[in-house]
């Protein structure tokens, strides 16, 4: 019999010139996570540099072998947990658009993004691999999947060809400061339709609903959040589906500026 699973998605505020501030984040959500008994847990799509790849970030990236790996292994380690952790990742004179995998044991693997956008190409990213890492999670036949990757045809015939039953989404949503809406729009009936038309995105996921009920596929989802103090501020939005399509866990977007905030959602999949 499958085992039931207990998973969580961080959602934090990044920073793109703080890569300690960022792991000092990460550490304390994974802590949050262990308190609640989370065994697997996933944060956001390059979250070690704020969730950007503006030029500065990927100045920012980081060896897969480096002091910042070496701290996710420690606290996947120390937490007793995998940590999937995105970050811009230097190798060589290649950057890649990748993904810490800490397993509890010391493990650490990378998974690569495959289908970049103009904006990754156009500052030296590097395409990785179709091929998805299994992740070692007893009883579950699970892989991960950075952002545009959830529709390149490659990596989802694998995905069907692996039978894979949940997927870890971490992905980065772009948008800016100026776009953000103000505290002040919930206060009329025009800006709360402004509001409840940017929510049809980061809200309830129904389409995902329906996708992970026809592939009985589960679905752990976490955007980047906030303002990274350089080019973008992120509306978030983390979500957790079961394998028969009901929503377990969620944290909807937040377009509203004094909404944006660290957090943390949490659920078990069912057997």
């Amino acid at each position: 019999m499958k085992p039931s699973l207990h998973v969580g998605a961080a959602q934090i505020v990044a920073k793109v010139e703080d890569l300690a501030g960022n792991l000092a984040l990460i550490e304390h959500f994974t802590g949050a996570a262990k308190q609640a008994g989370v065994q697997v847990l996933l944060f956001s799509e390059g979250v070690l540099q704020g969730g950007s790849v503006a030029p500065e970030a990927v100045r920012r990236a980081v060896p897969a072998d480096g002091a910042a790996a070496q701290r996710v292994s420690s606290l996947a380690r120390s937490a007793g947990m995998l940590l999937l952790v995105g970050f811009n990742e230097r190798a060589g004179d290649l950057v890649y658009n990748s993904y810490f995998l800490a397993y509890p044991d010391g493990r650490l693997q990378v998974q690569r993004k495959l289908a970049l956008n103009d904006r990754e190409r156009a500052v030296g990213f590097t395409a990785g691999p179709a091929a998805r890492l299994p992740l070692d999670i007893p009883g579950w036949r699970a892989r991960m999947v950075i952002c545009a990757d959830w529709g390149h045809p490659e990596v989802l015939q694998e995905l069907d060809r692996a039978q894979c039953d949940l997927v870890f989404l971490g992905t980065a949503g772009g948008g800016t400061r100026a776009e953000m809406l103000p505290l002040t729009t919930l206060d009329t009936p025009e800006g709360r339709q402004r509001f409840a038309e940017r929510m049809t995105r980061v809200g309830i996921p129904v389409d995902a609903m329906a996708d992970c009920r026809r592939k009985q596929r589960a679905l752990v989802a976490c955007n980047c959040v906030g303002d990274n103090g350089h080019d973008l501020c992120q509306e978030g939005n983390c979500i957790i589906i079961e394998r028969d399509g009901s929503l377990a866990g969620l944290i909807p977007g937040a377009p509203v500026l004094e909404f944006q905030r660290s957090r943390l959602v949490h659920a078990e999949l069912n057997a």
